[in-house]
């Protein structure tokens, strides 16, 4: 139990390490650079096999989910959406699963359009442009994952069927 707790907590400062960086590039340069996407999906990758093999599954399906919904989100606005997210949205299903997939999206929406909204009354932005949503992503995933939100989440939607 112990070296669990450590190796969770070593999970939880390498994702928080690896979102700061992703939004922080994002901001800067509106590109998710794939030289932070590739080395942490296979350390997180690794560490999901390692740690959590009985949910391997849950992990696969959120990776793959979200990525093709943002897939959609880019094929119908590529100026909108990059394909930085949606390989950010593939390390984010590795660690969140399925369920944290769907509150991260749901969440980093809201989000998204609350800055947007902002920017826009504020005239830091017109309603043509766009915010980098990496930036807006890659925290709420920290935070979903962080507080185990995913998990709340789903026994919330449980509970209403």
């Amino acid at each position: 139990m112990y070296l669990q707790s450590i190796s969770h907590v070593l999970l939880l400062l390498l994702f928080l390490v690896f979102t700061a960086w992703v939004a922080w590039e994002d901001i800067r340069t509106r590109k998710i650079p794939n030289k932070a996407i590739v080395p942490f999906f296979l350390v997180f990758m690794a560490f999901q096999v390692i740690t959590d093999r009985a949910n391997m599954l849950d992990y696969i399906i959120g990776s793959v989910a979200g990525c093709v919904f943002l897939l959609l989100a880019h094929a119908f606005n590529p100026k909108g959406m990059g394909m930085g997210d949606v390989k950010l949205m593939a390390v984010i299903g590795l660690l969140v699963g399925w369920t944290g997939v769907a509150l991260t999206l749901f969440l980093s929406c809201i989000v998204g359009t609350f800055v947007a909204i902002t920017l826009i009354l504020t005239r830091r932005m017109t309603i043509k442009d766009t915010i980098p949503f990496g930036s807006v992503l890659a925290p709420i995933a920290f935070v979903t994952f962080a507080f185990d939100w995913h998990k709340i989440f789903w026994d919330f939607l449980i509970s209403m069927v």
